[in-house]
């Protein structure tokens, strides 16, 4: 009984270790998509901010990014809508507080060999540059179209992920300039006095670029770089010879890092 009853187990743990039929077999989709596109399935299914409709309020600190002989520091206020996922227009409005680099008033510079040739030679002191682009941005204000063609994200740590849109920037506005001048004192060991006269508003085209990476539901990170080009004209004084006046395009190129509220 034991022999028979040790034979049948074997045999049924041998029926167990056989390989099912092959019409026991799963059958499995190969195409788990069927009929569907997936060329047409977007980057990211489930975009977080959509920006068709949406309005967003940013506050900037700028700064400017190439100084010839002024820097600059100020604010930006400015408001974008959207007509589109990647088609708005924004409004801006600043600032700018300028300051004569060092470039200028150095040792080296223009003004500080002139004070150095003054100390020498009193009777003949000009202390004022006869340089293209002495002068400083006060305010700015334009209306730009806005193209926010890339939406991405990034996974920062595990499940943290950082939304992030990168958009360019072109338009048009005015701006104000000042000019400044350079007078010397009477005693020159104290160094010099600069004075400035304020000039009329230019037009100017706009162009730029700029990131945004949200960290709210309603609240991001800025960074952009804004270029203004305007027409500007220069007296240029060749020797011997009468003052030519010349017009020349120039330009400020500002950096505005700062957050925008969306609403």
């Amino acid at each position: 009984m034991r022999k028979g009853s040790l034979l049948i187990s074997m045999f049924l743990l041998l029926l167990a270790a056989m390989p099912a039929q092959a019409s026991d077999a799963p059958e499995y989709d190969t195409d788990p998509f069927g009929d569907f596109d997936v060329d047409a399935l977007p980057l990211i299914l489930e975009q977080r901010f959509v920006s068709n409709g949406a309005s967003e309020l940013g506050l900037l600190f700028q700064t400017s990014l190439i100084d010839r002989y002024s820097s600059h520091i100020g604010g930006l206020l400015d408001y974008t809508y959207f007509f589109t996922e990647t088609v708005g227009l924004n409004v801006s409005g600043g600032y700018a507080n300028g300051s004569l680099s060092g470039l200028v008033t150095g040792p080296e510079g223009v003004i500080g060999q002139a004070v150095s040739k003054c100390r020498l030679e009193p009777a003949d002191c000009d202390l004022q540059p006869n340089l293209p682009d002495f002068k400083e941005l006060t305010y700015v204000a334009s209306v730009s179209a806005i193209w926010a063609p890339l939406y991405g994200k990034i996974n920062i740590v595990s499940e943290l992920a950082l939304n992030l849109q990168v958009y360019g920037i072109a338009g048009a506005g005015i701006h104000g300039l000042r000019e400044p001048t350079v007078r010397n004192r009477s005693d020159l060991a104290e160094g010099f006095d600069v004075e400035y006269e304020n000039l009329s508003p230019a037009p100017h085209a706009t162009f730029g670029g700029g990131l945004k990476i949200y960290v709210l539901d309603d609240l991001a990170i800025r960074a952009e770089a804004r270029g203004l080009f305007y027409l500007d004209k220069f007296d240029f004084i060749p020797e011997d010879a009468d003052p030519t006046e010349t017009l020349y395009l120039t330009n400020y190129v500002m950096g505005q890092f700062g957050l925008s509220y969306r609403f």
